[in-house]
């Protein structure tokens, strides 16, 4: 999460007078208002009807981006050797969510393919420590999983696939 923050921040740096960025937990953050609320890939891992309602008082446009069973990554392919696997549905849930509750919602699904390069590969193994909750003993064993599972050039390289579902929700 602070990886991805600190990309947010830095791509949103010309737009700093127009966004904030909140880096507590969202059942931590204090009462907000704005003009949209945006929560891409954040909500994993929490409860979502606690989730939604919460970023739903917020704003009265939210932006919710979630990945789909379809999704298919390094990540992924690590997880399995370990028995780990990604928490899933989240989709599903907040679609049934939306629609138990009566509340107009829109969703589309953007897929995208690109190849992750690997160029120093002990990081790598360490960032899929950390993502996993794993200590950094397990870096070698995912450095061999790495190896032999990309393709290798002047650099390993993994064609990782992205299928997100975007929620845009109306209130």
């Amino acid at each position: 999460a602070r990886g991805m923050r600190n990309v947010l921040t830095q791509n949103s740096v010309s737009l700093s007078s127009l966004v904030t960025i909140y880096p507590q937990p969202l059942e931590e953050l204090p009462p907000l208002k704005a003009d949209a609320c945006i929560a891409i890939h954040s909500i994993y891992g929490l409860n979502i009807p606690i989730a939604i309602t919460s970023i739903m008082k917020i704003a009265p446009i939210v932006l919710i981006a979630v990945r789909t069973e379809s999704t298919f990554t390094l990540s992924d392919v690590i997880r399995k050797y370990f028995n780990k696997d990604r928490q899933k549905q989240f989709s599903q849930k907040i679609s049934l969510y939306l629609q138990n509750h009566s509340i107009r919602f829109e969703k589309h699904t953007i897929h995208k393919t690109h190849t992750l390069k690997i160029f120093d590969i002990f990081h790598e193994a360490l960032f899929h420590c950390y993502a996993m909750g794993f200590d950094e003993s397990y870096a070698p064993q995912i450095i061999e999983i790495i190896k032999a599972h990309c393709k290798s050039d002047d650099f390993y390289y993994f064609e990782n696939v992205h299928d997100d579902d975007i929620f845009i929700v109306h209130q």
